[in-house]
């Protein structure tokens, strides 16, 4: 495809003034006048005013997680809500939309817009008495849940804070429903893993989400066995719409090598 962009304003750090560019296959071949470029109509390019509108290099994000942001998105969003009371409506009419068992999965609640004090289980067992619920603060350093969850997990009175972490618990020596620093794990790891379609659904997110906001090319340090065939499929259906660096770690190099993701192997 070969396109031709004109009277546009063109941010370029070599040139004071330009208002055209030239791009055939996703590469942009040159940048400067319209009467100098104009002439490329006769090869086949087509030609787009852009009636002065800016055109702006895309943004690189050199290091980001990129699924676990894209199942961010999918979260109930607790961000920025000063009302504890709104916190729990919209627990509440999320939880109606999921069917019994299924888990009710969160982030963003602060607690210091509600005055302070860390919430406890007993409000989630009321709203949620039929789904699991896992929520993490804004800052990930906390996770509040609900009986079931606890019950999944196998936390009781009895569990122990594990190192680096903590169990906060009632009066009676209960679990209270909050959990600090590594304590939040003995509840991730019975997460359910996604499903092939949860994982393309995020990373379809995670895409919009970044090109919404300018960014056209990433690198994503959070990658693991599995998920080249995930990226391929997004690629094939035309949904992977930023370029990706994959970070390998030392004991994902064989792995790598095997499936042929040699330096350079991909699109550019």
């Amino acid at each position: 495809m070969k396109t031709l962009f004109t009277n546009a304003t063109i941010y370029t750090p070599e040139k004071s003034r330009a208002n055209s560019i030239a791009v055939a296959d996703g590469r942009i071949l040159e940048i400067g006048s319209k009467s100098k470029l104009i002439s490329l109509k006769r090869h086949g390019f087509s030609v787009i005013d852009l009636k002065k509108r800016p055109i702006l290099p895309g943004i690189i994000d050199s290091h980001l997680h990129l699924l676990g942001l894209g199942f961010s998105l999918q979260e109930v969003d607790l961000q920025n809500i000063s009302s504890f009371n709104k916190v729990i409506t919209i627990i509440t009419v999320a939880a109606r939309k999921l069917p019994a068992g299924r888990w009710l999965l969160g982030r963003g609640w602060n607690k210091n817009l509600w005055g302070g004090n860390f919430p406890d289980k007993a409000i989630l067992d009321k709203i949620c008495p039929d789904n699991p619920v896992h929520l993490y603060s804004k800052d990930g350093h906390s996770l509040w849940v609900n009986s079931a969850a606890l019950k999944i997990a196998g936390i009781d009175r009895n569990t122990p804070d594990p190192p680096g972490g903590q169990i906060k618990r009632l009066s009676n020596g209960e679990p209270s429903g909050m959990l600090f620093e590594n304590a939040c794990q003995l509840v991730d790891r019975v997460l359910p893993s996604p499903t092939p379609d949860t994982q393309l659904d995020a990373l379809k997110r995670a895409v919009k989400k970044l090109n919404s906001s300018g960014i056209t090319a990433v690198g994503d340090a959070d990658w693991r066995k599995g998920r080249f065939g995930l990226f391929m499929l997004a690629k094939d259906k035309g949904l992977l719409s930023l370029h990706v660096f994959l970070m390998l770690s030392p004991d994902d190099i064989d792995s790598a090598a095997y499936l042929g993701m040699n330096a350079g192997f991909g699109d550019r």
